[in-house]
């Protein structure tokens, strides 16, 4: 469960609760089929002060390395940036450079997934590499705020072979799936480590779902949010999506934290975001 009455710091298998949480929610996982477990979540409520809220899924491919390092430490350079002055897709966008620097050289076969939401009082930022998914539910009608960044994707294709790679077998260098990610520093520069990021206005009723791709792969973005909607309690909803995703066959692990973007309290003066610039 998301939801903390006091700040603390918790780690819950792969999951990183840190901070006094702002919206309550609910976090799921599940091993799936897989021998071992990639996936690693983060939760960091008022993590710039009263009225900001962070959230990270990081899912790994290669081994776990890269995601925990992640969860562990991402968060830690992104307020670095945004303290310095930089605007939320700046300080995002440097951050990743920043860790993934050094993740390519300590784990050059080992990367993850990125999918991040900032919540900056009535503002949300979201980020991601990858093909974990960030979805806005709005009067129970899903709608996505990422993309799927896949060598099956024929933009994505076109990058690839831009930045001196090439698609074998519908992999990046006959090897990964992923176009964009952090980490996998066998790839060089074949792997684009520039975020997709999306700017939207947080209402209350709103309601987030951040997943990685053991739920995707087997429903779809409404699917998740039906069974969002027809939940009585918040913190239960990641729970039955992990549920139905494990009874739809999924071949992978699963992570999913569902955020109620109402505020448990309501807002006070907060830190006024930087100007951001929309790069979609």
């Amino acid at each position: 469960m998301l939801a903390r009455k006091s700040a603390e710091t918790s780690i819950e298998k792969n999951f990183v609760i840190l901070g006094n949480q702002i919206f309550p929610g609910g976090h799921a996982e599940s091993i799936g089929p897989r021998p071992t477990m990639e996936d690693a979540c983060v939760t960091y409520g008022e993590f710039m002060g009263p009225n900001t809220q962070y959230y990270g899924l990081f899912d790994g491919h290669g081994g776990s390395e890269v995601s925990n390092y992640c969860s562990n430490n991402l968060h830690t350079e992104i307020i670095k940036l945004l303290k310095s002055g930089k605007n939320v897709q700046e300080a995002v966008t440097e951050a990743i450079n920043t860790i993934d620097s050094y993740l390519v050289s300590k784990w050059p076969y080992v990367g993850c997934t990125a999918a991040i939401a900032i919540i900056i009082r009535d503002d949300i930022y979201m980020a991601n590499l990858g093909d974990s998914r960030i979805i806005l539910v709005e009067d129970g009608v899903a709608k996505r705020c990422t993309y799927d960044h896949k060598s099956t994707d024929p933009a994505e294709r076109k990058h690839v072979i831009e930045r001196g790679g090439h698609i074998i077998s519908d992999r990046v260098n006959g090897i990964l799936m992923l176009s964009r990610a952090v980490g996998d520093g066998v790839l060089g520069k074949a792997i684009d480590k520039t975020p997709h990021f999306v700017k939207a206005k947080r209402k209350n009723g709103m309601k987030m779902i951040i997943a990685c791709d053991g739920v995707w792969d087997v429903m779809s973005d409404q699917e998740a949010a039906d069974i969002l909607e027809k939940s009585e309690h918040i913190p239960y909803a990641a729970q039955l999506i992990k549920a139905q995703a494990l009874t739809l066959g999924t071949t992978d692990n699963v992570s999913c934290m569902v955020i109620d973007l109402t505020p448990k309290q309501v807002p006070t003066q907060g830190i006024q975001p930087s100007p951001v610039k929309d790069d979609h």
